[in-house]
């Protein structure tokens, strides 16, 4: 399962993109990230990307899901210390 996500950056500083992690479930139990450039799946780890003020930035992330219908959550941390995540999509797929 993939997601094309957009940062946009309205604030006066500027972001990096390696500070986001993401916390996905299927099913209730913790699912990884898919890495696979080659399907243009690069995450943002480890990009040395930034997003200036007033700009914007886009790419992919996917994730490991069952070929049978199931319950997907994930969510997303601006920081990886962040004390909460943001939903980002939660449902069946």
């Amino acid at each position: 399962m993939a997601f094309e996500l957009v940062i946009d950056n309205q604030s006066d500083t500027v972001y990096r993109p390696a500070q986001l992690s993401f916390v996905a479930t299927v099913d209730g139990t913790t699912t990884d990230q898919v890495i696979d450039t080659t399907q243009g799946y690069s995450g943002v780890m480890g990009t040395d990307d930034e997003v200036l003020p007033s700009q914007t930035l886009r790419f992919s992330v996917a994730f490991g899901v069952h070929e049978q219908p199931c319950a997907v959550r994930v969510a997303v941390r601006p920081e990886s210390a962040a004390a909460s995540a943001i939903p980002i999509f939660d449902g069946t797929i």
